[in-house]
């Protein structure tokens, strides 16, 4: 019988210490970056909607171009030589960000965005499927526990900071972190040891051409793509669940066109007062992710994922109608509270439920679905933030969630049921009984 230190060694492998590690650091830099581009752009701009949402599309239209690729590489690739190639390049881009503030050229920094964008989609997808090689399938839930309370201490601390230091030296210091974070990251990521794969050996073959190297590494992606979607399909969990999280992907994006111009014009707050609201949010979320965390044993996962909506939703509507930046504020609490839970329920749900060699796959198509969904809500949260102000975009979002909650309670949760039932076994994506 393992006795709880066996169980915490089981976890605290050198491999998931880095991983960690490099993890926290990319976070804390994301924040620098994430706070200090969107006060930049807003102040540069005269806080300007189209140049928000131009932002904000810079940052999500480039995964559609290769995001199902993601999926496939991380799942038939070498995850962690992905992720040092993703955090090289995305530390090149923070450096281009540097030179774009220098240069006072705002079309330089959203060429920048979007790249790193791009190669973030490769990195998310690796870095997400990468967890179950790296620790015990019954410790998934702490793992994902522990990698969401380092990320929102990473948050609590970064975007307090992020304000602070764009009101005393501007953007230069918050860049110049968010390169080195990259860099420190990667190596970091190199310290990984990964066990090997149950793959078949390859058959040696005869040398052929660039171009057709090309042409058939494109045909047997899409092949594979089709597999993951024909597993999706069949699969009693993983349809739902994409349905069941797109309410979260429509209230945190709403929440990124509109939430700086509900502070400053609705409730006539400073600008730099979004880092204080969103260090908040961290340090509430880094509370939550702790209690889920030890937890994580004696919670049900599906139904903590369908309740976390839900308080996103209820934090939503409290964020929209706010009359005082306190009732803001207790809005931001409630959905931090909600947001920690959901994310590690999000990842151990997916984790636990689908087959380890679709799982990058799986993560990918919800990943670009999102992505595809963020578009509609960015063009339609710009067209109410234009049209009719802030606080429409808050409760429109809240309405429209409140779907997902449904699709979670009716199908998601009653799915999870079936494939924790004795006698089912994953088949091909679908789920059948055994004799």
């Amino acid at each position: 019988m393992k006795t709880t230190s066996d169980k915490s060694s089981a976890l605290f492998t050198p491999g998931f210490v880095s991983y960690l590690a490099a993890r926290t650091l990319s976070d804390i830099g994301d924040r620098f970056r994430i706070i200090t581009l969107t006060l930049w752009v807003f102040v540069d701009s005269d806080q300007s909607a189209l140049a928000r949402v131009l932002l904000l599309l810079a940052g999500t239209l480039p995964p559609l171009l290769l995001g199902m690729f993601s999926g496939v590489l991380a799942d038939r690739g070498n995850q962690r030589t992905i992720m040092v190639v993703a955090d090289l390049l995305r530390a090149l881009c923070s450096a281009l960000l540097l030179v774009s503030f220098w240069w006072d050229a705002l079309p330089l920094a959203y060429v920048a965005v979007a790249t790193a964008s791009l190669v973030s989609v490769f990195f998310a997808s690796s870095s997400f499927a990468i967890v179950p090689r790296l620790v015990p399938k019954d410790s998934l839930g702490r793992a994902n526990g522990l990698i969401e309370t380092s990320g929102w201490v990473a948050a609590a601390v970064g975007a307090a900071a992020a304000g602070l230091v764009f009101v005393a030296l501007g953007p230069t210091l918050a860049f110049a972190l968010d390169t080195a974070s990259f860099l420190v990251s990667a190596l970091f990521l190199t310290r990984i040891k990964l066990p090997a794969r149950n793959t078949e050996p390859k058959q040696p073959s005869a040398p052929i051409a660039w171009t057709d190297r090309i042409r058939t590494a494109v045909r047997e992606a899409l092949q594979e793509n089709a597999e993951g979607l024909r597993y999706i399909r069949h699969h009693p969990v993983a349809k739902w669940f994409i349905l069941t999280v797109a309410g979260t992907t429509i209230t945190s994006n709403a929440n990124s066109v509109a939430l700086v111009f509900l502070l400053t014009q609705d409730l006539h707050a400073s600008p730099s007062a979004l880092g204080f609201v969103i260090s908040l949010n961290g340090i509430v979320a880094t509370v939550a992710a702790l209690a889920v965390t030890v937890l994580a044993r004696k919670l049900n996962q599906g139904y903590l994922l369908v309740t976390c909506v839900a308080g996103m939703v209820v934090s939503q509507f409290g964020m929209g109608l706010a009359p005082t930046v306190l009732v803001l504020a207790l809005g931001v609490v409630l959905s931090a509270a909600t947001n920690a839970p959901y994310n590690i329920a999000y990842d151990t749900v997916l984790q636990e439920s689908v087959d380890e060699k679709f799982l990058g796959r799986v993560e990918s198509v919800d990943a670009t679905f999102s992505t595809v969904l963020q578009l509609l809500v960015y063009f339609g949260a710009g067209l109410l933030l234009t049209t009719a102000g802030a606080r429409p975009v808050f409760v429109t979002a809240g309405v429209l969630a409140t779907l997902s909650v449904v699709v979670g309670t009716v199908f998601l949760l009653p799915g999870l049921k079936r494939i924790a039932a004795p006698g089912y076994v994953a088949t091909g994506g679908e789920q059948l009984p055994t004799h």
